[in-house]
């Protein structure tokens, strides 16, 4: 049973927080363990520990759901999208989609309006 008033699990939470305010901002490792006042190699493994995932994945999947919701839930353009989910191209976005969700996010998008009908 982990103390309630856990340091690490609190700099852990704040990095969270920090990434569920705005996932598609751009975040670098460094940033993280600094939000974290911890050292990037203690950073990683502490997040790990603490998360089941690492820093870089909890951030990917933080990226996809926001794309998710904007996929199902507003006409923007696929492009638009993946700025608004922190990639600076469209190709690496419909890569990282389709590698993390199994699906392009276009197939995504045309699920979720079958559903509806």
């Amino acid at each position: 049973e982990m103390p309630s008033h856990d340091p690490q699990r609190a700099a852990v939470e704040n990095v969270i927080a920090r990434i569920s305010r705005s996932p598609g901002e751009e975040l670098t490792m460094a940033e993280m363990a600094r939000i974290a006042a911890l050292s990037e190699y203690h950073f990683i493994r502490v997040f790990k520990r603490t998360v089941g995932v690492t820093p870089r994945q909890y951030l990917i999947a933080a990226r996809m759901n926001q794309a998710k919701y904007l996929l199902a839930h507003t006409e923007l353009t696929v492009a638009d999208i993946a700025r608004q989910a922190g990639y600076a191209s469209e190709s690496m976005f419909c890569m990282t989609f389709k590698k993390t969700q199994g699906m392009t996010p276009a197939s995504f998008r045309l699920g979720r309006e079958e559903k509806k009908e």
